[in-house]
């Protein structure tokens, strides 16, 4: 009996809430963000991207010149291209996480410069409202998985280097136990159990490329990103990684 080959799919097999972002699914993008004029190129904006994870939490803008575009990249492996300027994605309708408390958020990218850039989001502001936040610094350059509960926010670091530099970022949040926990290509991890003040998520939307707040404009590519609103672990959590390197290239 073959080996089952995995897919994220199985992330969310038990109703969890969440996201599934695959540029390598021409089928899921749309150059208009009513979604009716197909991704067939590379080159072409992207307005649309469709949730795989079956939540329906699909990725818009409205806007055409803050559009991503669609790209190859040399090993054959399709991404989202953002510009650094204004390129960004938001939920069509705001996600209602108010009984959540969990994130497991996996995500595959290329940083083109070294500047201060929100890569993956929830939440209008993490600075002073409950969310989570994958976003990068420089001095050190360093990938920063934060999150904020009911009262305050915590965050761990996972030095990066300068740019250019392709990734693989998984990190966890927990608000409750508290827990938040970052690994960088596989490789050592960072943790914080710093208190946040427990509580919920609430009600807000997922943003690819920039913060809910509009800055810190993210330039370079996105290969792929998974959010599952739950721990994952094992198995699951090692299959997920690798997933997102596959797609990536990045180590």
């Amino acid at each position: 009996m073959s080996a089952q080959v995995f897919t994220p799919a199985a992330l969310f097999a038990a109703g969890e809430q969440g996201a599934w972002y695959d540029p390598s699914d021409r089928a899921t993008l749309f150059q208009d963000n009513a979604g009716t004029t197909p991704v067939t190129a590379a080159g072409q904006s992207v307005g649309r991207v469709l949730d795989k994870s079956g939540r329906g939490n699909h990725l818009v803008q409205i806007t055409a010149a803050q559009r991503p575009t669609y790209q190859i990249d040399a090993t054959g492996r399709p991404y989202l291209a953002f510009d650094g300027v204004d390129d960004n994605l938001v939920t069509a309708a705001a996600i209602d996480l108010s009984a959540v408390f969990q994130t497991t958020m996996t995500v595959g990218c290329y940083r083109a410069t070294d500047s201060f850039a929100y890569v993956f989001s929830f939440g209008a502001n993490i600075v002073t409202l409950p969310g989570w936040a994958l976003y990068s610094l420089t001095g050190p350059t360093r990938f920063i998985a934060q999150h904020h509960g009911a009262t305050a926010a915590a965050s761990v670091a996972r030095n990066v280097g300068a740019a250019p530099n392709l990734n693989v970022l998984m990190a966890q949040s927990d608000l409750q136990a508290p827990n938040i926990y970052a690994d960088l290509n596989n490789g050592s991890a960072g943790t914080s159990g710093a208190a946040v003040g427990g509580g919920t998520l609430g009600s807000d939307y997922f943003y690819v490329g920039r913060s809910g707040a509009g800055t810190g404009a993210f330039a370079g590519r996105i290969y792929g990103l998974i959010a599952r609103c739950k721990i994952s672990s094992g198995a699951k959590l090692d299959a997920t990684r690798a997933y997102m390197n596959a797609k990536t290239g990045a180590y």
